[in-house]
């Protein structure tokens, strides 16, 4: 217990905060101690120079001028008054040596913060790189708790159908609910088989599509109604709010069809209930076209927007979470939209949902599409 307590989150900051604290301390302290000290020290020398005064005075009263014109050569801070008959300190060469002792000051209050700032960078630096490293651990053990989930429910699932139906005489109807219950866990294999091969294809950038113009509002229609039979056997009733101007970009079917396979898998994973209302529209924003999905689940946290287009992250513990998935929907198109020059937002749905907006150019050469184009939003 004590072991998992020194290597927490929470001891790290503690241990930087007293490393922190301890040095600005001891700077705080150094600089002040030599200021005090450069003080007494030019307290102490005046109190010399006129001891010394007094004394070369004294002798030019018994009148050994020479010896005191010999004395004043060798103690630039001293000299004759302008009577010729007493000795002073020269007050411009000894402001010299003042300045000379506090620029020395100065020095240690300008290195002293300097340190400290270098430190507490460093401190910072190291702070990020362990906050980092306790994340990417996390998204590990997340995305091995869900891979597990992922492979094992559906292989127990078919497990179990299968063996029912080798040791069971069952009517047609059942038969045909089990193969019907054993062709959707296959589904789910294959999906999770394909979004692990999509990022690795991905992150080795070898995509191998080939680019043409395509009019987005009929590439997306038609995607639509090659997957509508698997949509509505997951329960989605998906509406397509076409937009009214040609949307011509630069892209491949087969990338379209990934981002719009992955932002429908996500809508239809995160809405409640046996019937999930998901919403496609298409639009035009200056140079841009618009392509959004709006699902009805429960929305995504602000704070966790930017995270869940991270690869594996997801939302909460796999341990306790009931929806499947690893974690790579929002991260595979974000990263197909990035390849295509494009931007993705994630936004609060109109009933309260999660409406995710990509950003695609148009291509070069069309015109562009009317509307006002608010990009600066989704930057």
């Amino acid at each position: 217990m004590k072991r998992r307590f020194l290597t927490s989150h929470h001891a790290t900051r503690i241990a930087f905060g007293v490393i922190i604290l301890f040095v600005t301390a001891q700077m705080s302290w150094w600089i002040y101690f030599q200021a005090e000290f450069v003080e007494s020290v030019n307290r102490t020398r005046v109190e010399s120079l006129q001891r010394e005064a007094l004394s070369l005075t004294a002798l030019l009263e018994l009148g050994a001028s020479d010896e005191v014109l010999g004395l004043l050569a060798g103690q630039p801070h001293l000299r004759l008054a302008e009577s010729g008959r007493s000795v002073v300190i020269d007050e411009d060469a000894f402001e010299e040596y003042l300045a000379e002792h506090r620029s020395v000051v100065r020095m240690f209050a300008f290195e002293g913060p300097f340190f400290v700032l270098v430190v507490m960078l460093g401190l910072f630096i190291i702070a990020r790189n362990l906050r980092l490293e306790r994340e990417l651990k996390r998204r590990q053990s997340n995305f091995l708790d869900a891979i597990g989930h992922e492979y094992k429910t559906p292989i127990s699932t078919l497990r179990l159908l299968i063996e029912t139906m080798q040791l069971r005489d069952l009517p047609r109807a059942k038969a045909q609910e089990y193969l019907t219950r054993m062709s959707a866990e296959v589904d789910r294999l294959d999906r999770t088989g394909q979004q692990v091969l999509a990022t690795a294809r991905l992150e080795g950038d070898a995509v191998g599509v080939r680019r043409q113009h395509h009019e987005l509002r009929a590439l997306v229609g038609t995607l639509l109604e090659q997957a509508r039979p698997v949509l509505e056997a997951r329960g989605a009733e998906v509406a397509f709010v076409e937009g009214g101007a040609p949307l011509v970009v630069n892209v491949s079917p087969e990338e379209v069809a990934l981002m719009l396979e992955n932002l429908l898998d996500n809508a239809i994973k995160y809405s409640p209930g046996p019937r999930k209302r998901v919403e496609v529209r298409l639009g035009g924003e200056g140079r841009w076209a618009r392509l959004s999905v709006e699902d009805s689940g429960n929305g995504i946290p602000e704070g966790e927007r930017a995270n869940v287009l991270e690869r594996f992250y997801r939302v909460g513990s796999e341990l306790t979470r009931s929806s499947p998935g690893l974690g790579l929907g929002l991260y595979l198109v974000r990263r197909a939209v990035e390849t295509l020059g494009g931007r993705i937002h994630i936004g609060d749905g109109a009933e309260g949902g999660t409406l995710v907006t990509v950003l695609l150019p148009v291509a070069p050469g069309e015109p562009a599409p009317a509307g006002v184009a608010p990009v600066g939003a989704l930057s």
